[in-house]
């Protein structure tokens, strides 16, 4: 009797810490991949080089979606506005784990207007959100565009700029717009763009398939 009372005693000892490695597996593993629960609009991303040469920081937070540094002139050559245009989720890296993706835009003045767009992706680890160290992907449309780009339309020498996010498939879908949008508008026929789908593997981004071209109106 007290053979099998020690037996039922280390069974069910054996059962509940079962259960309890298996809630806290799931626990941890929740935490890891829900990040859908940080806060993209109000958040501190590292600032590019531009940002940082303007700013003098090493990251700048955004206020629902926002900074500005207009001060008392939004011409001066100091002045400018950093924006979150889109976040969206996918396992792009393939991973099995949902990563952010977070689309921003950069205006600044240094004697005309001139803008930037960036890529941050970011996953979760032990419960906080971590940039995925990836070489910038603007450099990387640019030189994909150029090996497929056979036309000598001026209009489509190039990408003028893009926006991006994660699709269902683990792919991340860009959009670009070509040449100068000023000066390439058509009215019947609207804004000439190309289409280009990436994806992530050992921290590079791959493009899946030639670009396919169209116009936006």
């Amino acid at each position: 009797m007290i053979k099998f009372n020690q037996y039922y005693v280390a069974s069910i000892s054996l059962v509940v810490a079962v259960i309890i490695f298996t809630h806290d597996s799931h626990a941890e593993s929740r935490r890891d991949s829900d990040i859908q629960s940080i806060d993209f609009k109000n958040f501190a991303y590292p600032a590019s080089d531009v940002a940082a040469e303007i700013t003098k920081k090493k990251s700048i937070r955004v206020q629902n979606g926002e900074y500005k540094n207009f001060k008392d002139d939004e011409f001066r050559e100091d002045s400018f506005s950093f924006s979150v245009e889109s976040v969206s989720y996918g396992d792009i890296t393939g991973d099995g784990k949902e990563e952010a993706v977070v689309d921003t835009s950069l205006t600044w003045m240094g004697g005309v207007q001139q803008d930037e767009s960036r890529i941050y992706v970011y996953t979760m680890t032990e419960g906080k959100p971590k940039l995925v160290l990836v070489p910038d992907i603007a450099n990387q449309i640019d030189r994909d565009f150029s090996r497929y780009n056979k036309s000598n339309d001026p209009c489509e020498d190039g990408v003028f700029t893009f926006s991006a996010i994660a699709s269902k498939g683990g792919l991340l879908k860009v959009d670009a717009v070509l040449g100068n949008p000023h000066a390439c508008y058509d009215e019947r026929k609207g804004y000439p763009m190309a289409s280009m789908s990436y994806r992530i593997s050992d921290n590079r981004w791959i493009l899946v398939e030639p670009p396919t071209f169209w116009r936006q109106k």
